[in-house]
């Protein structure tokens, strides 16, 4: 499963709150899941995924999220004439 939000492919099952989601998604056969790098919530038909180690994903995912939120510079600087 991947993430729809970002692309990230580590997501978790989080417990059903609330009357819809403990009656009617049950029947629809659908699971709640969250991201566990936007936190984005959704409904997926997979009950259940095996997770192998994904340590080194996991890194490369938050350097990449990390590096999308840093300042970019729109117009480069020529460089200075000494």
């Amino acid at each position: 499963m991947v993430c729809r939000k970002c692309g990230a492919r580590y997501l978790q099952r989080i417990p059903r709150k609330g009357f819809f989601r403990e009656k009617v998604l049950p029947r629809l056969g659908l699971y709640p899941w969250r991201c566990e790098f936007c936190d984005y919530q959704g409904l997926y038909r997979q009950r259940a995924v095996s997770v192998p180690d994904r340590s080194a994903e996991i890194a490369l995912a938050t350097a990449q999220r990390k590096l999308r939120k840093l300042p970019t510079n729109s117009t480069p600087r020529p460089p200075s004439q000494t």
